[in-house]
């Protein structure tokens, strides 16, 4: 059974097929453990480098650099990154490493120490949360779902 899956951009419905849809192939125990383990690591940067709680490009440098994924060195306020050719496709993606400080967020831990950058981003979650909520209502948006 093939599940649809719609996403409206420029009024136009793009149609994809699921190519395999048997649930007993869904395993998250993995991704579970990942991203536990990515979400510890993450706190232990939001603690140990302040600097991080108002910055995610700088939290998902210390990230790859924790990790061992980049090489990261400063000089003379400017960062030297190191990455071989090969390893950027392995990179820890950022929405990741952003998924993990903002569960975190939300359970207290490493909140920004900038107000402005705590209030910036209560603000943003304002407006994802209503443009959602509007759009399904206009049935501009379908929720995505890649389970049957």
């Amino acid at each position: 059974m093939a599940v649809e899956i719609f996403h409206k951009k420029e009024e136009e419905i793009i149609t994809y097929e699921k190519v395999d849809d048997k649930p007993s192939n869904y395993d998250i125990s993995d991704f579970d453990k990942s991203f536990k383990k990515n979400k510890s690591i993450v706190k232990r940067i939001l603690e140990n480098y302040p600097e991080t709680t108002n910055c995610d490009n700088l939290l998902c440098l210390k990230f790859w650099d924790e990790t061992r994924q980049i090489e990261l060195n400063e000089d003379n306020n400017r960062f030297i990154i190191t990455i071989l050719k090969k390893n950027i496709k392995n990179l820890t993606p950022a929405e990741t490493i952003t998924r993990c400080r903002r569960q975190l967020n939300a359970e207290g831990i490493g909140l920004p120490t900038d107000e402005s950058v705590y209030n910036k981003r209560i603000k943003n979650q304002e407006i994802m949360k209503n443009y959602f909520k509007f759009a399904k209502k206009e049935g501009d948006y379908k929720p995505i779902s890649f389970l049957p």
